[in-house]
């Protein structure tokens, strides 16, 4: 049984105890070694994510524990196939973006708690944290393609506030209407509305900013998304000054149920994007086998920040 403070935890403190009611062992095992490894850290970071998922009518148990199924089922499909489920984005876009079902039912909650609950995704939180945050000091504005909840935008929003840092103003698009509400509403909870300019907006047709009018951009889970990555890249790269820092995160191997491009290697990726106009800062690799290593899952994740030439 896991014990944490109550009295300062207390959303923390239902979850987990749920999830334990449950028998749940696949998140509650991944909760205790976090915990572990990470204390007070760790479950201030969990203690954060339930609260910015308050807002939704959905079980924070019942989103994070649909959206790991769904995407278990999906793994094993790639284990047996070695293809994704999805070679359309229009399919995705019909299936996923645009269906309530799923975006309000699991999709949004789920992929915020994930953040949390997924070691893995913990572990490229803090990549983020430590790594691209800083480089957020002092800039004047910056974009995120394919905000889906708004964590890394609430983040930076934070650290601007907390840390003191000049006025910040974010702009940020994605494809779907409920990324757009899910986002906004959880933005609201702790900042003024003229600091975010969220958008609904697709990247693989056009990205109307001036030349050189960002000073940081974000694509954390995109290029995976789409069918040309490196138009994409370009589009970004065109809105960047030189010398702005770049987000970037991808998986290779990871059948997620919007997933369509899958990549043959990290390098291939790192390749990908330094051909578009970057130059690489520093990265890290994560892999499902690197925190469960009995696991025949074989995905892997580039966590990387760029840098505008």
């Amino acid at each position: 049984m896991i014990n944490i403070d109550q009295k300062q935890f207390p959303r923390s403190s239902v979850f987990i105890g749920e999830l334990e009611s449950l028998n749940d062992r696949f998140i509650v095992a991944q909760i205790k070694t976090m915990l572990n490894n990470f204390g007070d850290e760790y479950v201030t970071f969990l203690e954060k994510v339930l609260f910015l998922a308050n807002t939704s009518k959905v079980s924070p148990v019942d989103s994070i524990l649909d959206y790991t199924t769904v995407f278990l089922r999906e793994q094993v499909r790639f284990q047996q196939t070695d293809s994704y489920s999805h070679e359309s984005f229009d399919e995705v876009y019909d299936e996923v973006y645009n269906n309530p079902d799923v975006m309000e039912g699991f999709y949004l909650d789920g992929l915020l708690l994930t953040q949390a609950c997924w070691e893995i995704h913990y572990h490229i939180h803090r990549f983020f944290c430590n790594h691209f945050l800083p480089r957020c000091k002092g800039k004047a504005q910056g974009l995120e393609i394919g905000f889906g909840h708004g964590l890394y935008l609430y983040e930076i929003l934070q650290q601007c506030q907390n840390k003191g840092w000049a006025r910040c103003v974010i702009y940020g698009l994605d494809i779907s209407e409920y990324s757009l509400k899910y986002a906004t509403r959880l933005l609201k909870q702790s900042f003024s509305e003229d600091l975010f300019i969220l958008k609904i907006g697709d990247i693989q047709n056009e990205l109307n900013f001036p030349e050189q009018s960002m000073e940081f951009g974000l694509m954390a889970e995109v290029i995976e998304h789409i069918h040309s990555p490196d138009q994409a890249l370009l589009r970004m790269r065109h809105c960047l000054k030189s010398d702005s820092p770049l987000y970037v995160v991808t998986p290779m191997n990871s059948n997620a149920v919007d997933h369509i491009t899958n990549f043959q290697s990290i390098d291939e990726i790192e390749k990908l994007i330094i051909s578009t106009g970057f130059v690489l800062e520093t990265k890290e690799v994560f892999s499902v086998k690197q925190f469960q290593p009995e696991s025949k899952d074989r995905t892997e994740t580039l966590c990387a920040v760029f840098r505008a030439l």
